[in-house]
């Protein structure tokens, strides 16, 4: 909250203030009207006109929804998108900004992959359909790979040079090498626009969110990647007892209270990935899956449902979140939770470029997938119930391709 230095109040009252130890508006509003009338020997009006005056010059101004959508036309021209195009339409063209986009679903659905590809998105220069601006990508499990960057950027690149206008080559011609080198070249330079910070511990994490406050407006960043949020929190830096549950649930708030004043104060899109963890099947387990192994398998395997790590505290916090899933050999993607779309699920493939969208439109019951169309999208929040014990044990595991094998 604000200083007393930075409020329009007379001198000699914040003199007096400051005096008696009164440094903030906060500090000033927690005493009573008789409280600091006592405190600085003031009249009872002085005093209640004192507090009304810090309380006023202290509150969150307001704005008219005129102006919140005029807000929100400037923020589409430069809106992160996912080139899934039928997604981005629902999300309102893209991921929103000002918020907390939450990516969830078991190991080698494709997560990581996802991350890397929004990252690429908004590093990459609008020649190539990105943003051409600064990504932040703090890395907890070690999945991050520039290798596999470095091959989605170049995938992009053919694939923009592939779609320029003009008449179409001789069979058997070779591409114009000049263009696509230049193409490449751009898209290669998206990979200084990626700034990678690698956080192994949960003191680590806390430092590099914190550091956040000051390297976001430093470095020009309009995205900030978080990949994973729960892999810290589920490894065995912290013990099972109740004492390390109260200090996880410590650690979860922490860590959305940080990602939270990120994106609202610099109204820029934060991105994190999620795990999922085995419930029992009961009315707290909210289904992704049919169930465990028959599902795709993946992290939280076994009997019962896989339902969203970190729980309710951690899922109050997110404002979108998009569930990844498998059935057989097809990949889904749902929108959960969102205030502005619809609860609708797309299919997707990982391919070089990234993930890319299947088919034109939402699935339905008939495109065969009755039960991708039917499990969580019947459902506003995909949560875990509060820890339990061993549940919380296990983790994402797998290489780089799509969370855990290739892609």
């Amino acid at each position: 909250m604000a200083s007393l230095q930075d409020l329009d109040l007379p001198p000699d009252l914040r003199q007096r203030l400051l005096a008696r130890g009164v440094r903030t508006a906060r500090d000033c509003l927690h005493h009573s009207v008789t409280d600091l009338a006592e405190l600085l020997d003031l009249p009872h009006s002085a005093a209640s006109a004192l507090l009304l005056s810090v309380s006023a010059q202290s509150a969150p101004g307001y704005v008219t929804a005129a102006q919140l959508y005029s807000l929100a036309l400037i923020d589409n021209s430069s809106q992160l998108r996912t080139f899934l195009p039928d997604l981005d339409a629902a999300l309102r063209v893209g991921v929103p900004p000002g918020a907390i986009t939450e990516l969830v679903g078991p190991a080698g659905v494709g997560k990581s992959q996802m991350a890397m590809g929004l990252a690429l998105s908004a590093a990459l220069p609008r020649e190539l359909q990105g943003l051409g601006v600064t990504a932040m990508y703090i890395d907890t499990e070690g999945k991050l790979s520039v290798a596999r960057m470095q091959e989605m950027a170049l995938a992009r690149a053919a694939r923009a040079f592939a779609e320029q206008p003009g008449p179409p080559a001789p069979p058997g011609a070779a591409a114009a090498p000049a263009a696509l080198a230049a193409l490449e070249e751009l898209a290669m330079s998206a990979l200084d626009r990626v700034l990678i910070v690698r956080a192994a511990t949960l003191d680590a994490l806390h430092e590099s969110l914190a550091a956040l406050e000051r390297q976001v407006p430093q470095t020009g960043a309009r995205l900030v990647v978080l990949d994973s949020v729960a892999a810290l929190l589920r490894g065995g830096e912290l013990g099972g007892g109740r004492e390390q549950m109260l200090e996880r649930s410590e650690h979860v708030g922490r860590q959305a209270a940080a990602l939270k004043v990120l994106a609202e104060r610099h109204r820029i899109p934060v991105v994190v990935t999620n795990q999922v963890t085995a419930r029992p099947t009961g009315p707290a387990a909210h289904a992704f899956q049919g169930g465990g192994a028959a599902a795709g398998g993946g992290e939280g395997e076994g009997d019962g449902h896989n339902a969203a790590a970190l729980g309710t505290k951690w899922a109050h916090g997110v404002n979108v979140r998009l569930v990844l899933e498998r059935q057989g050999a097809r990949r889904f993607i749902k929108i959960a939770k969102s205030p502005i779309s619809p609860n609708l699920a797309f299919e997707y493939a990982i391919t070089a470029a990234g993930a890319q969208q299947v088919g034109c439109g939402p699935v339905t019951a008939t495109d065969g997938a009755a039960q991708v169309g039917g499990s969580v999208l019947a459902l506003p929040i995909v949560n875990q119930p509060a820890p339990e014990g061993p549940a919380w044990d296990g983790g994402g595991g797998g290489g780089w391709g799509g969370d855990g094998g290739g892609y």
